[in-house]
């Protein structure tokens, strides 16, 4: 097959967890299909570092500039998302690719990215969504994150719903995500393509953690996203102060590429914080981990460094929305709380006793070993690829044997 894969920013290096999940994927799936990789970057220099190691798992690659238009009121009846992804060149791009080429299928990593599409195109697209991003519009409205120039969240519904549809098969990670986008638009065809999760299983297992006494609390994500920045800055205004106060012991760390200058500001003038910027292996950060408190407000799908928790042993803490899209024996393997006060009392209750927070992270990982692997995860890709270029007749969603809902 020659497969045409659109995404935004580049796979390597893997600095988020959208981004580790298509580099593991793409490794795999090139020895499986011709790569055509195109990608929409909002940040050009950094993306340029990882060509030459995608060159080796594609045919063909090519990097833009995104050329986002943000109006200075907040007028603008077009999703934040699509406009921070608008790049004349690559629509050029893919009109010529797909003039001047067989190309099988077209698989694009996020709505937003469909509207570099030719309307008019006649190859089957996969429209694969890492999360749900009108719900995270919801939540960011509801909480007021980041809204100057952005219209309501129903308009994001509007125009995602428009890409669904327009696909001709979508995919996501959870069974929730899956539910939702049946129960909103029920004539689309729909399938799980969950992450894998064995890439630490050569870095850490759970069965052998670091016990250093230090009341080790850590926080991991690519903080460029906003959902992750707000998470680390609600933890350290609202739960570190009150967790120290407890726990003098305590050391909070915060790992993960692109730090804000608000968190760094909160992290100068609080008690036993660490921020570590970008890391070359999250394993050995969380064998070194008691507690890893997860407390996002907004978010969607599965979150690759829940799995990377649990998987390395870590006794985990979470609010619902950072457990959301996890399977039900996975949920059951970890602390779920809402409040910034039960936040505060799990994570303290753990802290101060390792027999109860060792049996949590040791039934965590032992759960986590029957996720998927990024195998597992490459070949539903592949599947679906193939099912699309055979013209759609395929067996369902390849768990299941089932589209939709």
């Amino acid at each position: 097959m020659n497969v045409l894969f659109l995404t935004s920013g580049m796979p390597y290096p893997p600095h988020s967890g959208g981004q580790l999940a298509q580099f593991e994927t793409l490794k795999r799936l090139s020895a499986m299909a011709d790569i055509h990789l195109r990608v929409v970057s909002a940040s050009l220099d950094a993306d340029a570092v990882g060509c030459s190691v995608m060159h080796r798992y594609c045919v063909s690659l090519k990097l833009f500039a995104a050329t986002p238009e943000f109006p200075e009121d907040s007028s603008s009846s077009v999703p934040q998302r699509i406009r921070q992804h608008q790049c004349d060149a690559m629509r050029q791009e893919i009109a010529d690719l797909l003039a001047a080429n067989r190309i099988d299928v077209i698989h694009v990593q996020g709505y937003y990215l469909a509207q570099h599409v030719p309307a008019n195109a006649s190859v089957p697209m996969l429209l694969f969504e890492e999360n749900i991003e009108y719900l995270l519009d919801r939540d960011r409205h509801r909480l007021a994150i980041g809204l100057a120039t952005e219209p309501p969240w129903t308009v994001s519904r509007e125009f995602e719903h428009a890409a669904w549809r327009r696909a001709t098969m979508c995919g996501v990670v959870c069974e929730d995500d899956r539910r939702q986008m049946a129960a909103d638009v029920p004539v689309l065809r729909v399938r799980l393509l969950p992450d894998g999760w064995d890439h630490l299983r050569r870095e850490c297992g759970g069965d052998s953690r670091e016990n250093s006494g230090n009341h080790r609390v850590g926080f991991l994500g690519n903080y460029s996203w906003p959902p992750s920045e707000d998470g680390a800055i609600f933890l350290l205004e609202r739960l570190w102060p009150q967790i120290r106060a407890r726990v003098n012991a305590a050391e909070l760390v915060l790992a993960g590429a692109n730090p804000t200058s608000r968190m760094l500001e909160l992290a100068r003038d609080s008690d036993g914080v660490t921020v570590t910027g970008t890391i070359p292996s999250v394993g050995p950060l969380l064998e070194r981990t008691d507690v890893f408190l997860c407390p996002l407000r907004v978010g969607g799908g599965i979150k690759v460094k829940m799995i990377e928790a649990l998987s390395s042993g870590c006794a985990v803490v979470s609010t619902s929305v950072g457990a959301q899209g996890l399977p039900l024996p996975i949920r059951d393997a970890l602390i779920v709380a809402d409040t910034p006060e039960d936040l505060i009392e799990a994570t303290v209750t753990l802290l101060r006793n390792a027999e109860a927070r060792q049996g949590l992270g040791a039934r965590a990982a032992a759960v986590a070993r029957h996720l998927p692997s990024w195998n597992d995860a490459a070949e539903l890709i592949r599947r679906c690829w193939s099912d699309l270029a055979d013209g759609g007749n395929g067996d369902g969603n390849g768990l299941d044997g089932r589209d939709g809902p």
